[in-house]
């Protein structure tokens, strides 16, 4: 972490399958967003953005190397920079550790991104749909 920085990392990833995005409500309310979290010393931020959607949504699946675009947001108090990274999502579990703790919900992708709750992740994810990256990851999965 930049010791100059008031921003705390984190990784996100967007659970991609079959033309429809993966959300899971935050822990503290029912609001939409992608499964993320913090980044220990030690561990990858593509590995890190998997293991979150496993551990809050529940799905296994391929991550991207690289990141596709960065938001930002608070909580209590804290200042946060994630990045986001792709997952094609090939596994959808039954049992996961969050599972009482979040909602998973399934979304054409159109209309998952409207239900994001954060503005600046919402603005991030259209840009992504419009560029036509998931065209490729659809193409990837069949």
């Amino acid at each position: 972490m930049n010791l100059f920085s008031p921003y705390k990392p984190q990784v996100a990833a967007i659970p991609i399958r079959d033309g429809r995005i993966c959300l899971v409500s935050t822990s503290n309310s029912k609001k939409f967003t992608i499964p993320k979290g913090n980044i220990p010393t030690g561990v990858s931020p593509p590995v890190m953005a998997a293991c979150e959607a496993w551990e809050e949504a529940g799905i296994l699946g391929e991550v991207s190397n690289q990141h596709y675009c960065t938001y930002h947001y608070e909580k209590c108090g804290n200042m946060y920079r994630v990045k986001v990274y792709l997952l094609n999502v090939t596994r959808c579990l039954s049992e996961w550790p969050e599972k009482y703790k979040r909602q998973r919900v399934w979304l054409p992708i159109s209309e998952g991104i409207e239900s994001v709750d954060n503005k600046q992740l919402r603005m991030e994810l259209k840009k992504l749909l419009a560029s036509g990256v998931w065209d490729g990851l659809q193409k990837k999965a069949s």
